[in-house]
């Protein structure tokens, strides 16, 4: 539980620029307020390995009977499940 106000060991006391950075390095990337966190969704995310156009390309293919799974994976270098989630609409859904 936290202590507010003057129960705070630390109010009234200013931290050292050095003693902020240090608390700022500590917590990087676990403290997210929802009204700034951003979902970075298909292309836009530094993990992707597909493109919008890739997606397209395997749900038409795979559908039509033009590929299996096999060969999509292959084709793209990305795993067996990274295929089924596409194909079965699981994942990329903004695309549908």
């Amino acid at each position: 539980m936290h202590k507010v106000g003057d129960k705070n060991p630390l109010y009234g006391k200013h931290l050292s620029d050095e003693h902020k950075n240090k608390i700022r390095a500590a917590t990087k990337g676990r403290i997210v307020l929802e009204k700034t966190k951003i979902k970075l969704r298909g292309e836009n995310s530094s993990s992707s390995i597909l493109k919008e156009k890739d997606v397209i390309y395997i749900r038409k293919s795979f559908n039509s009977g033009k590929c299996t799974k096999k060969e999509l994976v292959k084709k793209y270098g990305v795993s067996r499940g990274c295929i089924d989630g596409v194909v079965n609409n699981k994942k990329w859904r903004h695309l549908l």
